[in-house]
């Protein structure tokens, strides 16, 4: 009897996935950040915060560098664990801490914001704003909830590489799209 031979795919089912799905939220980026510049351009004058409300742009842009550090250790991670560099976990780690402390930081921006007034019906702007930057916490709360998970299975060595180049894919979307969002927003 003679079996037939198996081939591992060109780019593992993960990683295709992710590359397909991180298109699809490329996409839906572009539309929101579209509809954000037109609807800005349309606005002119109430084109402003509430009063009263300034933007945390220095703070902000000390968490956009923690963030976009966890980018470079999440790549450094991904080339270590296909290596089966042990090293690999603790690059992830730090990628994981960073991208929490991120999450962690803008919540708490956002809590200072609706403190002084600012809520998603204080105007045209807040509504933008919230929905903006509300959606990419959303896209890297998902992200870190996958890095928890994929961090637990390492202590068992129970994980595969393709899962690691798959995240990897997703948080440097997330990273990536954030100075844009911060530029756009803040700015």
């Amino acid at each position: 009897m003679v079996l037939a031979e198996t081939r591992n795919p060109p780019i593992a089912n993960a990683v295709l996935g992710t590359i397909f799905f991180v298109l699809v939220e490329a996409m839906f980026f572009a539309a929101l950040i579209s509809s954000y510049l037109v609807i800005r351009a349309g606005a002119g004058l109430n084109w402003i915060p509430p009063a009263n409300v300034r933007l945390p742009v220095e703070a902000t842009a000390v968490n956009t560098v923690a963030l976009l550090i966890s980018g470079v250790l999440m790549i450094l991670s991904a080339k270590l664990f296909a290596d089966k560099n042990p090293k690999a976990r603790w690059f992830f780690l730090g990628s994981l801490v960073l991208g929490i402390s991120f999450v962690l930081l803008q919540g708490r921006e956002w809590i200072g914001l609706i403190d002084v007034g600012m809520t998603i019906l204080s105007g045209v702007f807040a509504a933008c704003f919230f929905l903006l930057i509300g959606l990419h916490g959303l896209h890297a709360i998902t992200a870190i909830i996958a890095m928890v998970y994929l961090w637990l299975t390492m202590q068992n060595d129970l994980i595969k590489v393709e899962r690691i180049q798959a995240i990897t894919i997703y948080w440097l979307f997330i990273v990536g799209i954030w100075p844009v969002l911060y530029g756009l927003v803040y700015f």
